[in-house]
């Protein structure tokens, strides 16, 4: 599930110069990866194992170039070999766009300046830990629905946010991206927190739960009601919510080169690691 990221707006980027990275705590960031990995697997179309890793392929979401990817599990391998393995699914499978997800954060490291020198793209997402207060609680109410509840407002939003991230019609992107997105929530509990303006579904988030760990994704907010701490609302709904449970971690992604982990550090998480995508086919930003 390398969308994992609240995460992200997908922008791609020559990989030199490298922003600088926080501090990592590579076996707990590793351990984030695979729980974003295991929600990839149980809602793709298909998994197919291969040596050190496996592929996720979801051909019905061949416009999100992130919920089709090559998971490789086991380091050594060169990026060459990797690059080659998944040109080929790409290939065969009629993608335009394909991604390499490494879950060893210190062999993500290893390969960047492999990948650089055969022009994949490189997205960088920073995974960060929810571990102290807000610098200040929301007072805004919040309401939590189901996907179902959430109706037309959700689809809306998310045409108006990540459409122009992949390649492809935005109503088709959309399509896709919602149907992809539910799945998710579905599969991690299928709570969603949403917040108003004036009256009007304005801001949401939903929150995946399994293994002990809930992660808060898919943070949104309509354009013209915006900085008006609708998103800390919903994010502070769902780690309360989170916590309630007794999850053990709760966590949010972030791209590394954003805005949004600015907030997110406001409001009591701390960055753990860097996540590493290795993107071909998809557009530039």
């Amino acid at each position: 599930m390398p969308e994992g990221w609240a995460r992200k707006a997908n922008r791609l980027e020559s990989m030199p110069p490298r922003p600088s990275s926080p501090p990592s705590d590579s076996r707990l960031l590793r351990r984030l990866l695979e729980f974003g990995d295991d929600i990839g697997r149980a809602t793709a179309e298909r998994v197919i194992q291969i040596s050190g890793g496996h592929a996720v392929l979801t051909p019905s979401a061949d416009l999100l170039h992130d919920s089709n990817y090559l998971a490789i599990t086991d380091s050594g391998r060169e990026a060459t070999e990797l690059a080659h393995m998944a040109e080929t699914l790409m290939e065969g499978e009629g993608f335009s766009a394909f991604e390499v997800y490494p879950l060893d954060p210190v062999d993500a490291e290893r390969l960047a300046p492999g990948f650089e020198s055969l022009g994949w793209k490189l997205d960088l997402g920073v995974y960060m830990v929810h571990r102290g207060p807000p610098d200040r609680p929301s007072d805004l109410p919040v309401e939590e629905v189901t996907g179902e509840e959430l109706g037309g407002f959700f689809r809306e939003l998310m045409k108006a946010t990540w459409s122009a991230d992949y390649a492809g019609d935005p109503d088709d992107v959309t399509d896709q991206f919602v149907a992809r997105e539910r799945a998710y929530a579905q599969f991690g509990g299928d709570r969603w927190f949403v917040a108003s303006d004036q009256g009007e579904r304005a801001a949401c988030c939903y929150l995946l739960q399994r293994d002990g760990l809930g992660q808060v994704e898919t943070v949104a907010t309509r354009a013209a009601s915006r900085n008006k701490g609708l998103a800390r609302a919903v994010i502070l709904a769902a780690v309360e919510a989170s916590k309630r449970d007794g999850d053990e971690l709760t966590f949010i992604g972030a791209e590394q080169d954003d805005w949004p982990k600015d907030l997110y550090r406001r409001l009591g998480f701390e960055p753990v690691g860097i996540e590493h995508a290795f993107v071909t086919g998809a557009p530039e930003k």
